[in-house]
Protein backbone atom coordinates (compact mmCIF):
# COMPACT_ATOMS: atom_id res chain seq x y z
CA UNK A 1 0.00 0.00 0.00
CA UNK A 2 1.31 3.42 -0.92
CA UNK A 3 1.90 5.92 1.88
CA UNK A 4 -0.62 8.74 1.96
CA UNK A 5 0.68 12.29 1.68
CA UNK A 6 -0.95 15.22 3.40
CA UNK A 7 -3.04 17.64 1.36
CA UNK A 8 -0.72 19.36 -1.08
CA UNK A 9 2.15 16.92 -0.51
CA UNK A 10 3.41 14.31 -2.90
CA UNK A 11 4.71 10.99 -1.63
CA UNK A 12 5.35 8.76 -4.63
CA UNK A 13 7.13 5.44 -4.95
CA UNK A 14 7.49 5.03 -8.70
CA UNK A 15 8.17 1.30 -8.71
CA UNK A 16 5.22 0.60 -6.42
CA UNK A 17 2.98 2.46 -8.85
CA UNK A 18 4.42 0.58 -11.84
CA UNK A 19 4.07 -2.75 -10.04
CA UNK A 20 0.46 -1.97 -9.11
CA UNK A 21 -0.25 -1.05 -12.73
CA UNK A 22 1.20 -4.35 -13.90
CA UNK A 23 -0.79 -6.22 -11.24
CA UNK A 24 -4.05 -4.62 -12.37
CA UNK A 25 -3.36 -5.51 -15.99
CA UNK A 26 -2.46 -9.08 -15.03
CA UNK A 27 -5.63 -9.35 -12.94
CA UNK A 28 -7.63 -8.22 -15.97
CA UNK A 29 -6.50 -11.28 -17.90
CA UNK A 30 -7.21 -13.62 -15.00
CA UNK A 31 -10.68 -12.17 -14.46
CA UNK A 32 -11.49 -12.34 -18.17
CA UNK A 33 -10.66 -16.04 -18.18
CA UNK A 34 -12.79 -16.62 -15.07
CA UNK A 35 -15.75 -14.78 -16.61
CA UNK A 36 -15.49 -16.93 -19.74
CA UNK A 37 -15.23 -20.08 -17.62
CA UNK A 38 -18.33 -19.11 -15.62
CA UNK A 39 -20.29 -18.17 -18.76
CA UNK A 40 -19.58 -21.64 -20.16
CA UNK A 41 -20.54 -23.23 -16.84
CA UNK A 42 -23.89 -21.42 -16.69
CA UNK A 43 -24.60 -22.12 -20.37
CA UNK A 44 -24.00 -25.82 -19.79
CA UNK A 45 -26.15 -25.72 -16.66
CA UNK A 46 -29.19 -24.22 -18.39
CA UNK A 47 -28.84 -26.71 -21.25
CA UNK A 48 -28.28 -29.84 -19.18
CA UNK A 49 -28.93 -29.49 -15.46
CA UNK A 50 -31.38 -26.65 -14.95
CA UNK A 51 -33.89 -26.82 -17.78
CA UNK A 52 -37.37 -25.43 -17.25
CA UNK A 53 -39.98 -23.83 -19.46
CA UNK A 54 -39.36 -20.33 -18.06
CA UNK A 55 -36.96 -19.82 -15.17
CA UNK A 56 -33.82 -21.40 -16.63
CA UNK A 57 -33.98 -19.18 -19.71
CA UNK A 58 -34.65 -16.12 -17.57
CA UNK A 59 -31.73 -17.06 -15.33
CA UNK A 60 -29.47 -17.39 -18.38
CA UNK A 61 -30.56 -13.96 -19.65
CA UNK A 62 -29.83 -12.37 -16.27
CA UNK A 63 -26.49 -14.12 -16.07
CA UNK A 64 -25.62 -12.78 -19.52
CA UNK A 65 -26.35 -9.24 -18.30
CA UNK A 66 -24.05 -9.86 -15.33
CA UNK A 67 -21.40 -11.31 -17.63
CA UNK A 68 -21.54 -8.33 -19.98
CA UNK A 69 -21.32 -5.85 -17.10
CA UNK A 70 -18.49 -7.78 -15.49
CA UNK A 71 -16.61 -7.89 -18.78
CA UNK A 72 -16.90 -4.11 -19.16
CA UNK A 73 -15.74 -3.54 -15.58
CA UNK A 74 -12.77 -5.86 -16.03
CA UNK A 75 -11.79 -4.07 -19.26
CA UNK A 76 -11.40 -0.88 -17.20
CA UNK A 77 -8.50 -2.48 -15.31
CA UNK A 78 -6.32 -1.99 -18.40
CA UNK A 79 -6.88 1.76 -18.33
CA UNK A 80 -6.36 1.96 -14.58
CA UNK A 81 -3.14 -0.02 -14.81
CA UNK A 82 -1.90 2.08 -17.72
CA UNK A 83 -2.74 5.23 -15.78
CA UNK A 84 -0.66 4.16 -12.77
CA UNK A 85 2.32 3.28 -14.93
CA UNK A 86 2.05 6.54 -16.88
CA UNK A 87 1.65 8.58 -13.70
CA UNK A 88 4.76 6.95 -12.22
CA UNK A 89 6.72 7.79 -15.36
CA UNK A 90 5.36 11.34 -15.36
CA UNK A 91 6.22 11.96 -11.72
CA UNK A 92 9.67 10.48 -12.23
CA UNK A 93 10.33 12.62 -15.31
CA UNK A 94 9.10 15.76 -13.54
CA UNK A 95 11.31 15.06 -10.53
CA UNK A 96 14.38 14.62 -12.76
CA UNK A 97 13.60 17.83 -14.67
CA UNK A 98 13.15 19.79 -11.46
CA UNK A 99 16.43 18.43 -10.15
CA UNK A 100 18.22 19.35 -13.38
CA UNK A 101 16.78 22.87 -13.39
CA UNK A 102 18.19 23.45 -9.92
CA UNK A 103 21.65 22.45 -11.13
CA UNK A 104 21.66 24.87 -14.07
Amino acid sequence: MLPMGRDGDIDVTYQDMRDAGDDLIEAKGELQLKLIELRTYVSDLVRNGYVTSASSGAFDEQYQLFHDGGTQAVEALQGLGDFLKGAADGFSDLDHKLGQSLRE
